[in-house]
């Protein structure tokens, strides 16, 4: 917390930096400024760095402020809910695609080691099977991301709701018109 003396009587503020990733800039900005953060400024780390931080500052003195304050730790609690499901969609179907994909070169490399053998009965299949597994995880990674995220839509939805009516609660404290 700093205090800016800008008028006779003294007025603290209350100051916060972040870092957020560029492509969600404009949410985040949004999400802050309903709980009553004003953007002092925002850049990138540097020019090809895709993390922006924002400065932020809210006056604490204000007589909505702890309710604020008690919104914005349920949005951000709220938020950190919704990235985990969005993350554990991709988590699923990434390490399938990859154990796929490791399976496949490793049956190719028992192909390569039956033709170096000269059990050429037991090439083909080996690397059939192997060329198959190397091409399959591109396509069953997108099945199981589908499959994964439809799954999480309806409790992905809910979240939303709840953090779209924090956003109401804070916007009738600031009353707003």
């Amino acid at each position: 917390m700093y205090t800016s003396t800008d008028h006779k009587d003294q007025i603290d503020f209350e100051s916060k930096q972040l870092l957020i990733e560029r492509d969600k800039l404009d949410f985040y900005i949004h999400f802050y400024q309903q709980f009553g953060w004003a953007i002092e400024n925002h850049y990138p780390q540097n020019k090809q760095s895709r993390l922006i931080e924002i400065k932020m500052k809210r006056n604490v003195q204000s007589a909505e402020y702890k309710q604020l304050q008690l919104l914005q730790y349920k949005g951000e609690q709220l938020l950190g809910e919704i990235e985990r499901f969005e993350s554990r969609g991709h988590r699923l179907p990434l390490s399938l695609a990859i154990s796929l994909g490791l399976i496949g070169v490793t049956l190719i490399i028992f192909a390569i080691q039956f033709l170096l053998q000269s059990k050429i009965f037991w090439v083909i299949p080996f690397g059939l099977l192997g060329l198959i597994s190397c091409i399959l995880p591109l396509f069953v990674y997108e099945l199981i991301l589908k499959m994964q995220l439809k799954k999480f839509k309806t409790i992905l939805d809910h979240k939303n709701r709840e953090l779209l009516e924090l956003y109401k609660q804070a916007y009738k404290i600031r009353d707003f018109e």
